[in-house]
């Protein structure tokens, strides 16, 4: 009886390999596992019967699910494989995949695993499964599993090689299948603002991926770097039939708002917003009557802070010298408490330019400033009167002189004065008709005009010998100063 039970067993071996050898290798669950059922006191490995589906455009898109990928079945044991692909990939830029397999036994069968897995992703080891004893008893199920990162999206191929650790395996076949892996975008944001997604995020091949950029208060947008080439300030940026990892970064500047103030009626001159460091923009400065601009409060230069500046300006005051026929100068704007600039006075035959009617040192108020004249008056007179002292004191009286106008206006004489003066000693001038000058007054009108002269004596009193000895002494040994007789003329009313 057990030898027919062999037999028949060996017949359904070699039928089922041979049903396995015409299935897909990837549909081979004895690619991981061997399934074991007892039958009395002998082991039969039986190589499973293949069952596949094909995945779904959905499951090709799919992160963060297990999704089917083969399975086979035999009897009364099922073997499910499926992989899942983690929906955050990993800091440097690769994604990690967990390829499984899960064998459930049904009914009284037993299942065990029988050999050991080196896993392959393009060729490359990337995962191992060694010797595994677990056995999964009546309706119970065991799984093994492997997670291993995958370095760029696309399309990957899966495989396997198995090698036995316990005795029975009849078959050596492993996995083989394709894993569609999405693309790594890394985005980044300097300080100042924002980029969403933020960080590394997942994108298919063909598919597009926006990115929005904001910025913080105080900062701006200065520039997004797309895979390390500059794509210019802009509040967005698609990926569109990614192919490739890419990575994007969003860069700010610190920005401070600049505001420019009239310093005369306190309106706002302008509104700047200014890259930190940087210089702000000048300004048309408004103009204002009887004011000028002196200067700004502040630099537009290195702008590190919020800033008001503000047009400073002086009062002015327009001045304007006029000549003596009303012809303007001179027209001068002048800063308020400041004094204006002479232009000179034009010359005027006759006459003599004696200063301006009005002070300019410090102008307060606007000015209308004329010239003054005065006529040229010229008098001819000796510039020494000589006197005599005679050794007993007595002063001989000088000669008769002669003054002479020279100049093309009547002239009186508004004051006359005498110098070293002894103190008993009297003058007096008289011209024709009578005294004119007594000492220390004038008694009478000198006149003289235009063109003309006019003839004077002059009497000089007696010196007292007593009183004057020491005068006269000085006069006997060299001339001595004894009297001088000073006048001022000006132009008769």
């Amino acid at each position: 009886m057990i030898d027919r039970l062999r037999q028949l067993a060996c017949i359904v071996c070699l039928a089922l390999l041979a049903a396995a050898a015409m299935a897909p290798r990837g549909a081979l669950a004895s690619d991981l596992t061997i399934l074991a059922e007892r039958m009395g006191d002998t082991v039969v490995e039986l190589p499973l019967r293949a069952t596949s589906r094909m995945r779904t455009a959905d499951e090709q898109d799919q992160t963060g699910v297990w999704i089917y990928f083969g399975g086979s079945t035999s009897g009364r044991i099922t073997q499910v494989n499926d992989y899942f692909i983690e929906s955050e990939p990993n800091d440097d830029g690769t994604v990690n995949v967990i390829v499984r397999t899960t064998l459930t036994s049904v009914d009284s069968n037993f299942a065990y695993w029988t050999t050991t897995k080196t896993i392959y992703c393009d060729g490359e080891e990337v995962a191992y499964i060694g010797p595994d004893y677990e056995q999964a008893g009546p309706g119970e199920s065991i799984s093994q599993e492997a997670r291993f990162s995958v370095s760029g999206g696309g399309v990957h191929h899966i495989t396997s090689i198995e090698e036995e650790f316990r005795e029975g395996t009849e078959t050596s076949a492993g996995w083989d299948f394709e894993v569609n892996v999405p693309f790594v975008i890394t985005a980044t944001a300097a300080t100042g603002g924002s980029i969403e997604p933020d960080g590394p995020s997942l994108a298919y091949e063909g598919t597009s991926k926006l990115y929005r950029i904001e910025a913080d208060a105080g900062y701006r947008i200065s520039n997004v770097i797309v895979d390390d080439l500059s794509v210019g300030a802009r509040p967005d940026y698609r990926f569109t039939l990614i192919d490739s990892n890419h990575t994007i970064e969003a860069r700010f500047v610190k920005t401070w708002r600049v505001t420019v103030v009239d310093g005369i009626n306190g309106s706002i001159i302008d509104r700047q917003t200014v890259d930190d460091g940087d210089d702000a923009e000048v300004p048309s400065i408004p103009k204002h009557d009887g004011y000028r601009f002196d200067r700004w409060s502040s630099s537009f230069d290195d702008i590190d802070a919020d800033t008001t500046i503000t047009a400073r300006y002086i009062r002015v005051h327009d001045v304007v010298f006029y000549d003596r026929d009303g012809h303007e100068l001179s027209r001068q704007s002048v800063d308020h408490g400041s004094a204006a600039t002479d232009p000179g006075i034009p010359p005027l035959d006759g006459y003599t330019a004696s200063g301006w009617d009005t002070s300019f040192i410090s102008v307060t108020k606007d000015l209308s400033i004329h010239p003054v004249y005065e006529p040229i008056i010229s008098v001819r007179v000796p510039t020494l009167v000589a006197c005599t002292i005679m050794p007993d004191g007595s002063v001989v009286e000088p000669t008769g002189y002669r003054i002479e106008n020279r100049s093309v206006v009547p002239v009186t004489a508004s004051d006359m004065a005498t110098e070293y003066l002894a103190d008993d000693v009297s003058v007096e001038m008289a011209d024709d008709s009578g005294c004119i000058y007594r000492t220390g007054k004038m008694v009478g009108r000198l006149d003289i005009a235009e063109g003309s002269s006019q003839c004077f004596t002059w009497h000089i009193g007696d010196l007292d010998p007593r009183e004057n000895a020491d005068l006269i002494g000085q006069a006997v040994k060299e001339p001595t100063t004894v009297c001088r007789v000073t006048f001022t003329f000006e132009e008769a009313a």
